[in-house]
């Protein structure tokens, strides 16, 4: 086949794919999380539930949930974790309200979902560069 014409086939092959899609949303959920940290860091518990719900959204939408839960709450833990222990080494601070154990008690939830944005990524990347190939 053309070199032209595979490009061709492999752009539609990765715009109709599903992991394109979940690529897609993954995305725009990972650019709403932002928003609502910058807007709401100085509501905590307002923060927390929007965050809580743009999570389980972002799970839910994707065919593997049980493994996607499982990371998102291995890296929660430990990158909450990790940061308590760098705080109690006085490396670092945080000033925002609804601070528990030194972090802000929705870090946790921005640890989850970066750690799911983070492998999306890499599976559509991974598909990119098959098909490119």
């Amino acid at each position: 086949m053309p070199k032209g014409k595979k490009k061709k086939k492999c752009f539609e092959e990765l715009v109709y794919s599903p992991g394109f899609s979940l690529f897609a949303y993954t995305s725009m959920i990972s650019l709403l999380y932002l928003v609502g940290v910058v807007l709401l860091w100085r509501e905590p518990y307002l923060l927390a539930l929007v965050l809580a719900g743009l999570s389980a959204l972002a799970i839910f939408i994707g065919s593997e949930r049980a493994r996607d839960l499982a990371l998102y709450t291995w890296v929660a833990i430990l990158g909450a974790g990790s940061e308590a222990i760098c705080i109690s080494f006085g490396i670092w601070t945080y000033s925002a309200p609804g601070i528990v154990a030194g972090i802000p008690f929705w870090l946790p939830l921005v640890w989850g979902m970066g750690a799911v944005f983070i492998k999306r990524s890499a599976v559509f990347a991974c598909f990119l560069r098959k098909c490119m190939e």
